[in-house]
């Protein structure tokens, strides 16, 4: 298992997924052809900003695919899917919004859902069941974060295949 809590850890196990031209951030394209795959979704959910659009499959880092397949099976299974209403983006490269730290959607190793009900600042709570799945495939939810993002879920643990 590795750590995946602070940028230099996340460089180190993911490789740096950005460039600076100057000082602004910007996806390094060789990067996202080497490290991104693609994951489906259990059903397909609107897009948060566009419902008219429907997301079947998300991009994530390959090496931490299994585990966000292995979640969102979870989920399912757990008839806890339902919950996830909206898919509200997952790979971006880009800072947190209001700070200069880089998002953890920079390493394609979070994704967040319903943002239409759950803004940035919201103090809703998950149910524990559905943190605790998360938080046994190595994710931590941004519901406790010391500004409340509840729609947000990123990896902070990198486990070995088949974990």
């Amino acid at each position: 298992m590795r750590l995946l809590r602070t940028t230099s850890q996340r460089n180190a196990t993911l490789d740096r997924p950005y460039v600076w031209e100057g000082a602004v951030l910007r996806a390094d394209p060789a990067w996202a052809r080497q490290n991104l795959v693609r994951v489906t979704l259990p059903t397909r959910l609107p897009l948060a900003w566009n419902g008219a659009v429907l997301v079947a499959s998300v991009s994530f880092h390959r090496l931490l695919a299994h585990q966000l397949r292995g979640v969102l099976d979870d989920l399912l299974r757990r008839e806890l899917w339902p919950l996830f209403h909206t898919f509200s983006g997952s790979y971006c490269v880009r800072r947190v919004r209001g700070s200069n730290a880089i998002s953890t959607h920079a390493w394609a190793c979070a994704i967040d859902f319903n943002s239409d009900t759950l803004p940035l600042g919201s103090t809703w709570k998950w149910p524990t069941k559905v943190i605790r799945c998360w938080n046994d495939h190595g994710f931590v939810c941004g519901q406790d974060f010391g500004r409340p993002d509840p729609m947000h879920f990123q990896a902070v643990k990198l486990f070995e295949a088949g974990h």
